[in-house]
């Protein structure tokens, strides 16, 4: 996948992935990034990425609503 980014030149520092429940696709097309920030309404979505991910301190879930979350800089 890191040969079809770079072909593509797509480069993201940082991922912002609000709703994505149990998908996890973005943190591993994007496991280069900076950062990513996952966002969910329901605490067991938050929980379960948060366990996957424990040991990537780059990866990021909170709970919260994509109207009122503004992710850390």
């Amino acid at each position: 996948l890191n040969g079809v980014r770079g072909a593509l030149n797509i480069h993201e520092p940082v991922v912002y992935a609000p709703g994505h429940g149990n998908d996890v696709s973005h943190c591993e097309a994007f496991y280069d990034a900076r950062a990513i920030y996952n966002l969910e309404i329901g605490p067991e979505h938050v929980h379960l990425m948060r366990s996957l991910y424990e040991e990537s301190p780059h990866i990021h879930s909170f709970l919260g609503l994509v109207e009122s979350f503004f992710p850390p800089e």
